[in-house]
């Protein structure tokens, strides 16, 4: 099993600031020797996942655990279509979902380039977008910098469009793009995790603080929140919403380009293209709908003639992890029957763009990590701070 390409993201820690100050000697003893330091990372979907990645290149010695009901191939992530594009961030500012989205883009390029393409599912491919509203580039693109090759829609090409799909485009762009086909880049994480030693335990969650009071007790331990829709529940987090999502896979290997509209979106992997899809906001329903699945034909039919007669693999539902802003922070709670307070990194409310962003999250994720190993009064702030939970 080939090991992951090394490849250097320093990023900057933009979410939390905490101030430079000596570690007490007793959690400087401990997490000197990264043999002794173990992460217990809840959820096992791309961030979950992608966090453990980060965690086992940066230190190599330390104990992983990745705790989750569901495993890849039934996970949220693997009904995803995929594609690279922030997307349902709701207010999460625009400049972290610029620094993660582009840490993401980056990585992508840099594994395509590896020779890890086939292996994770990865596609370098041309994106093109058609709106019927008038949308600025700065406004609606506001990444548009760092992707390859991005140019607005000519009046010229927007007429053709609108005569072929009979749609009254005002607006429209195009760039080169990422896709990633979920299920094959998880997959391929988990068989280097495992590789590294990681550990994989199946396990609902029902309440975190005896969760955590069980397995997260000791001063040598960091948790690491990924569970995305579940934290809604765990941590009484109201702000957090499900954002129901139908697609349909199909075989249709002669299609190489992403063509998104207000009728639908098309995007290829490398072994199927996804069709769609859905934006129902509170809506939980796990179950295909006919009606959803008409929409979808129809639509995408619409835009590409030839879908008609493409084999159906699959008709597929999953739960968006919305929330009013993605949620990255650090914070400590008391262990039932202890005075310890436990450092629990929270990476969640990804909303559509769970493979976009989870990257470069996770480059934060190591980011505090590493503050709180090397920087944090954490002695200190463990007797003072209390859970809000």
């Amino acid at each position: 099993m080939n090991e992951m390409p090394e490849i250097d993201h320093s990023l900057a820690l933009t979410t939390v600031r905490r101030k430079r100050a000596r570690v007490s000697r007793s959690w400087k003893q401990t997490m000197n020797c990264f043999g002794d330091l173990k992460f217990l990372i809840l959820g096992a979907g791309i961030n979950g996942l992608s966090c453990a990645m980060r965690l086992s290149e940066q230190y190599p010695r330390s104990c992983i655990e990745i705790v989750s009901e569901h495993f890849s191939p039934n996970t949220t992530s693997d009904v995803a279509a995929g594609l690279w594009e922030p997307y349902l961030l709701g207010d999460t500012a625009q400049q972290l979902v610029k620094k993660w989205s582009r840490d993401t883009y980056q990585y992508f390029h840099e594994m395509w380039k590896a020779g890890y393409a086939d292996e994770c599912g990865i596609s370098l491919i041309p994106y093109l977008a058609l709106s019927s509203e008038n949308q600025s580039g700065d406004d609606e693109f506001f990444w548009k910098d760092f992707v390859f090759g991005f140019s607005e829609l000519s009046e010229t090409r927007l007429m053709q469009f609108r005569a072929e799909h009979g749609m009254r485009y005002c607006s429209g762009a195009e760039f080169v793009t990422f896709t990633c086909e979920p299920t094959k880049l998880l997959q391929f994480y988990t068989r280097t995790l495992r590789s590294r030693g990681t550990v994989f335990r199946q396990e609902t969650i029902g309440e975190l603080l005896r969760f955590i009071s069980e397995n997260a007790s000791f001063s040598n331990v960091i948790v690491i929140n990924c569970l995305g829709l579940g934290s809604r529940e765990l941590l009484n987090d109201d702000a957090v919403r499900s954002c129901r999502g139908q697609v349909r896979r199909v075989h249709a290997p002669w299609m190489f380009h992403v063509l998104i509209s207000a009728a639908g979106y098309v995007i290829p992997n490398t072994e199927s293209v996804t069709l769609g899809g859905t934006k129902q906001t509170g809506d939980c329903e796990l179950e295909v709908r006919s009606e959803d699945t008409l929409g979808i034909h129809d639509g995408c039919t619409g835009l590409t003639r030839a879908l008609d007669r493409a084999p159906v693999i699959a008709d597929l539902v999953g739960l968006r992890p919305t929330r009013t802003a993605v949620r990255l922070e650090i914070e400590h709670v008391q262990a039932e029957h202890s005075t310890n307070l436990v450092p629990i990194i929270h990476n969640y409310g990804h909303g559509g763009s769970g493979i976009t962003l989870a990257w470069g999250c996770a480059g934060d994720v190591l980011a505090l990590v590493q503050d709180l190993l090397d920087h944090s009064q954490l002695h200190q702030r463990y007797r003072r701070r209390k859970s809000k939970l």
